[in-house]
């Protein structure tokens, strides 16, 4: 499992999706594990439960019972806020090495990169769509920061 240590705090990125999630408002304990199984492929409800309540613990997140739905409301606490509002630059920063360590190692053992393994992957015409998209807005970030250091000329 990944932990991400952020300002002294180390979240799984199970708990980091879930902070992730409630940054739009609170939602049930249902819906959360719903919507990461769905979007994430996750099969195992408990580890889901555990993120929530480790984070509940923690004082990242507070809960609310709805006696009408008989189902827990989480929502972000102030703690969960701050640490929500940290974590964008401590993934790209994770991303970027995680990106150095793969490229490396794709070069090492002479495999294709994942990048450019999934749209090979990709079987869905929607979901092919969607990752275009993603590349799209990528390279217009990588124009854009060229750009800036105006070392390559962009057509």
């Amino acid at each position: 499992m990944l932990v991400v240590k952020i300002h002294g705090e180390k979240l799984s990125l199970m708990q980091i999706v879930i902070l992730a999630m409630l940054k739009s408002g609170p939602k049930s304990s249902i819906d959360i594990v719903s919507e990461v199984m769905e979007k994430l492929g996750y099969k195992y409800k408990p580890s889901i439960y555990t993120a929530l309540r480790e984070l509940r613990r923690r004082g990242f997140v507070a809960t609310i019972f709805d006696e009408r739905k008989g189902v827990n409301i989480y929502y972000l606490t102030e703690k969960g806020l701050r640490i929500l509002g940290e974590i964008p630059q401590t993934l790209s920063s994770l991303c970027s090495e995680i990106t150095r360590h793969i490229s490396y190692l794709s070069e090492l053992l002479g495999i294709t990169p994942i990048i450019l393994r999934v749209s090979r992957e990709i079987y869905d015409p929607e979901a092919l769509a969607e990752y275009r998209k993603l590349l799209v807005r990528l390279l217009r970030e990588v124009d854009e920061k060229l750009k800036k250091w105006r070392k390559i000329k962009i057509e």
